[in-house]
């Protein structure tokens, strides 16, 4: 992986973080979708 692209990681999650704590119903959600986004890199 390039730098670049753990820089991508780490901004979608830390996005996902934000929202996770902003709204916990959904939190598991979007979880669920920054695995799918890691499985995909």
């Amino acid at each position: 992986m390039t730098i670049r692209s753990c820089l991508e990681l780490l901004e979608i999650a830390i996005i996902a973080i934000v929202k996770a704590i902003t709204t916990q119903a959904t939190a598991k959600s979007e979880f669920d979708r920054l695995s799918e986004t890691m499985l995909l890199l």
